[in-house]
C-alpha cells in the first residue's frame, strides 16, 4: 500500500528499524522493527533477512521481545532480552536453523535490563552483561527482597548534586535505584527435559560489575565486554557540580563469579579537564580500547591494557569539516577503526588506520549512517551499513570498506520515499553568509506537488542543542521532520547555525557564551537571503524548534525579528536562563557554555545576556505562540514551559500551552507525537491560512473521526508453529 499524503497520522504510522546485523558469515541480517498502526497498536517483530536475496521472515512478534543480537560463535543462533514482569528480564535464544524455529527461556536478570551485550568465551561458554538497575547494596538478586522492604511513604533522600540520571534524555528515573553492569555467563547442561535428552544453555546467577565502588552506569549504553573483563565510561557521583567523564577497564576472573577486582581508570592525559567520553570497544583480540572523547578536544584514542599511557589515533580537530566522532569499532582485522561523524548535514562513515595522529578516509557520505558492521567478522572488505535520509526512514546497504565503489542496496523501508508520497525531487542544498566571514549551510524541502508559478508560506526550523545539526536524516518523534512540515504545504529551510556540528569544531564551539548572539544572527541573515529566493513568501513565515531550538525561539520572540513571523512554536525550550541551569539534569561548573560557571550568583552578567525573560525583551513578546512541553522533562524542565506561557498571557498575546503528561525531553509514545503534531499544524496554520479545497486545514489537525489503518511497507512472513519454553 501507498499514501498518497504524508500527513501526522501517516508520519507516526511509519514502522521504524534498527539497524541490521550480519552473522558471522554474512549471509544473514538480524534486525528490530516497531510498527503501528491507528489507533496506536504497537507491533515489535524481530527479523531475519536473507541477505542475497533480500527476502526476510519474522522470528518474534510482540513488544516484549528486544536487545537481539547474534550469539557470535559461528552459528546461526540469536540471544535477546524478554520483559516479563516488574523488575524481571528473560534471556532467550532463538535457534533460527531448526523447524520449527525454538525460543528457549535460560535463565532471568533480576531487573529491568538494557543494551544486551554478548560475547562467546574460549571455554565454550557465553558473557552476557546488561544495564539493570541494583539496590543500594549493590546485589541484583536482592532487588525482589529490598524491593517488598519499601517504606509507605513516596518520599525520596538526596545528599548529593544527582537527582535524575543522565543516561539520556528517555530516562525520567530518580537516582535513588541506581543502575550498574550486571554480568553472567551461559553454559551448557545435560537437558532432561525434551525426550532423549541433549544439551541445553542454561545462565548462572547474576553479578554486579560495579560492586563497592561509587561508578554511575554508562549513559546511552556506553560499555563493551572482551574475553577477560569489561570497559566503560563512568561517572563519580560525589564529584557533585563538577561533571568528569573517564574510561575505566573492569578485569574479571570470570563471568561466572563475583567480581574481586577495582575498576582501573584509563589516563587521558587530561585529568582536572571537564571532559566527555562515548564509545568504548574492544579490539577483537580483546588486547587494546578504542573509545572517543569530544571534549575538550574531538579525538580517537587506544588503550593497549596494561600500557600507562593512550595514543591519539586521529585528532578530528585537524580535519575538518569533521568535529566530533561518533560510533566506533575496530575493523575484522584490528588494524584499523570504522567510526561516523557529522559532515556538512551528514553523518558519514569514515576509516583511519591505528597509527599516531592517522588521517581518516571516506567509505560512505550519503544521508545518515545510523549503525554499521563488518559484513563478515573474518573479512574486512565489506560492511553492512544501516542509514536513512531526509526522505527515507530505514535504508540497508553494503558498502566496501575502500570507499572506491558504489554501494550495493540491500532494501528500502520506503523505496526513497515513494511509498510514502515524497521524493529527493524536493530536497535541496543552499548557502548564505552568516554573521560573519562564513558562509551557513542550510536544507530545503519543499511539497510533493510544488508549483512554480506560485509561492508557498515559509516554515523555518531551529534544531536542538546547540551542539547538533540538520542532517540529512530521517526525523522521528516531534522533533520538527522537514519532509512532514514541507508536505502540510510550506517550503522548509533548516539552517546549521553558529554552533551546529559537521562544519569544524570552531564553528561548533562559536556558540559558547553567545547562545544568542551568532545563531540569532545567522538566522536574520537566513531570512534576508529568502527574500531573493523565488516561491518564498517571505511575509508569510512561520518558526519552529525544539530544546535548544525552543529557546532561541524564545529568544526571537522578545527581538526585532520575531515580528517577522506569523507564528511561532516553542517545543522544550528555555524561558529563564539563570534559572535553568539550576534545575536542568544536566549543567555542570565546569561547563563553558556561558564563559564561566553558570551559577546566577558568579556569572550573572554573562547568563542574563542571552536571557529570553530580560524584562527589557518580555514586552515584545507579540508574535502568536504554542507553547508544548512534557511534563516529565528534567532535562529543560516543564515549568520552563508553565513560565513562557504565562508570560504570554499575561501580556495579552495569542497564545497556547500543549503540555504531554507522560513526555520528558524526548516523547516515545506515538499518540502523544501524533496530537503534537496535529496541535503544531493546526496552530500554524491558522495564521498561515493553509487550507485545502474544503477550506479546512489541510493536516487534518483538527480532525477526530479520520481512520488510518496504518501502511504495509514490508509484508510479513508467517512463522511456522515455534516451540516456547519461557519460565
Amino acid at each position: 500500500m501507498t499514501i498518497e499524503k504524508l500527513t501526522p497520522e501517516a508520519f507516526v504510522s511509519i514502522p521504524w528499524r534498527e539497524p541490521a546485523i550480519p552473522n558471522h558469515d554474512g549471509t544473514l541480517a538480524l534486525y528490530e522493527t516497531r510498527k503501528y498502526t491507528y489507533p496506536m497498536d504497537p507491533n515489535h517483530e524481530i527479523r531475519v533477512m536473507n541477505i542475497a536475496t533480500g527476502d526476510s521472515r519474522r522470528l518474534c512478534e510482540d513488544g516484549y521481545y528486544y536487545d537481539a543480537n547474534w550469539v557470535g560463535d559461528k552459528s546461526n543462533m540469536i540471544i535477546c532480552l524478554r520483559t516479563a514482569g516488574p523488575q524481571s528480564t528473560q534471556v532467550v535464544m532463538i535457534d533460527i536453523d531448526k523447524s520449527p524455529i525454538e525460543r528457549v527461556s535460560v535463565g532471568y536478570f533480576p531487573t529491568d535490563a538494557e543494551n544486551l551485550k554478548v560475547r562467546p568465551l574460549q571455554d565454550g561458554s557465553i558473557a552476557v552483561a546488561v544495564v539493570g538497575r541494583v539496590d543500594h547494596r549493590g546485589d541484583p538478586d536482592d532487588l525482589f527482597a529490598s524491593s517488598s522492604e519499601s517504606p509507605k511513604h513516596t518520599g525520596r533522600i538526596f545528599d548529593t548534586y544527582v537527582i535524575h540520571r543522565e543516561g539520556g534524555v528517555q530516562d525520567n528515573s530518580y537516582n535513588t535505584s541506581p543502575k550498574s553492569i550486571l554480568y553472567s555467563a551461559l553454559y551448557k547442561q545435560r537437558d532432561d527435559f525434551w525426550p532423549g535428552g541433549g544439551e541445553s544453555w542454561r545462565k548462572t546467577r547474576t553479578y554486579n560489575a560495579l560492586i563497592n565502588t561509587e561508578l554511575d552506569a554508562p549513559r546511552g549504553g556506553h560499555y563493551d565486554i572482551s574475553q577477560s573483563g569489561i570497559t566503560l565510561v563512568a561517572t563519580e557521583p560525589k564529584s557533585g557540580l563538577r561533571y568528569h567523564e573517564d574510561v575505566y577497564y573492569i578485569p574479571l576472573d570470570s563471568f561466572a563469579t563475583t567480581n574481586v577486582n577495582k575498576p582501573i581508570k584509563i589516563n587521558t592525559q587530561n585529568e582536572g579537564l571537564e571532559r566527555y567520553f562515548e564509545y568504548p570497544r574492544f579490539s577483537p583480540d580483546g588486547s587494546r580500547i578504542a573509545y572517543t572523547m569530544t571534549e575538550p578536544m574531538a579525538a580517537i584514542y587506544v588503550h593497549r591494557l596494561g600500557s600507562p599511557n593512550d595514543i591519539i589515533v586521529s585528532n578530528i580537530t585537524k580535519n575538518e569539516p569533521l568535529d566530533f566522532p561518533k560510533k566506533l569499532t575496530f575493523s575484522p582485522n584490528g588494524r584499523a577503526i570504522y567510526f561516523t561523524a557529522q559532515d556538512t548535514g551528514r553523518v558519514g562513515l569514515y576509516k583511519v588506520v591505528i597509527e599516531p595522529d592517522a588521517s581518516p578516509k571516506t567509505i560512505f557520505r550519503d544521508g545518515a549512517v545510523l549503525g554499521f558492521y563488518p559484513l563478515c567478522e573474518d573479512d574486512d572488505g565489506k560492511l553492512l551499513v544501516s542509514s536513512s535520509s531526509l526522505v527515507e526512514p530505514s535504508l540497508y546497504q553494503i558498502v566496501e570498506a575502500d570507499g572506491n565503489h558504489e554501494p550495493t542496496v540491500l532494501s528500502s523501508l520506503t523505496n526513497n520515499g515513494a511509498k510514502i508520497g515524497i521524493s529527493r525531487e524536493q530536497v535541496s542544498e543552499l548557502y548564505f553568509q552568516g554573521a560573519g566571514d562564513y558562509r551557513v549551510h542550510a536544507w530545503m524541502v519543499k511539497p510533493r506537488d510544488f508549483d512554480e508559478s506560485r509561492k508557498y508560506p515559509l516554515a523555518i526550523l531551529i534544531h536542538g542543542g546547540p551542539w547538533a545539526a540538520w542532517t540529512d536524516i530521517w526525523y522521528m518523534g516531534v522533533q520538527e521532520n522537514p519532509a512532514l512540515w514541507a508536505e502540510q504545504g510550506y517550503i522548509v529551510v533548516a539552517p546549521n547555525i553558529t554552533g551546529s556540528e559537521g562544519y569544524g569544531l570552531e564553528f561548533a564551539r562559536a556558540v559558547q557564551n553567545n547562545w544568542g548572539g551568532r545563531p540569532y544572527e545567522d538566522i536574520v541573515k537566513c531570512m534576508e537571503y529568502l527574500k531573493h529566493v523565488p516561491n518564498v513568501d517571505i511575509d508569510n513565515a512561520v518558526i519552529s524548534g525544539c530544546s535548544y531550538g525552543g529557546y532561541m525561539v524564545n529568544w526571537i520572540q522578545g527581538h526585532e525579528l520575531g515580528r517577522q513571523f506569523k507564528a511561532m512554536v516553542s517545543g522544550m525550550g528555555i524561558f529563564n536562563l539563570p534559572q535553568w541551569t539550576l534545575q536542568t539534569d544536566r549543567i555542570h561548573i565546569d561547563d563553558d557554555k556561558f564563559g564561566g560557571e553558570p551559577l546566577v550568583w558568579k556569572n550573572f552578567e554573562n547568563m542574563e545576556r542571552y536571557n529570553p525573560a530580560r524584562r527589557d525583551l518580555l514586552p515584545n513578546w507579540k508574535t502568536p505562540m504554542l507553547i508544548a512541553h512534557g511534563e516529565k522533562d528534567h532535562r529543560c524542565p516543564v515549568t520552563e514551559g508553565l513560565a513562557a506561557f504565562h508570560a504570554l498571557q499575561a501580556l495579552g498575546t495569542p497564545s497556547r500551552l500543549l503540555l504531554i503528561a507522560d513526555g520528558n525531553h524526548g516523547i516515545n509514545n506515538r499518540e502523544d507525537i501524533l496530537e503534537w503534531h496535529r496541535q503544531v499544524f493546526a496552530w500554524v496554520n491558522k495564521y498561515t491560512g493553509i487550507v485545502d479545497e474544503t477550506g479546512r486545514g489541510k493536516s487534518r489537525s483538527g480532525s477526530t473521526g479520520y481512520l488510518f489503518r496504518g501502511i504495509a511497507l514490508e509484508e510479513p512472513n508467517p512463522v511456522r508453529s515455534v516451540k516456547h519454553r519461557l519460565g
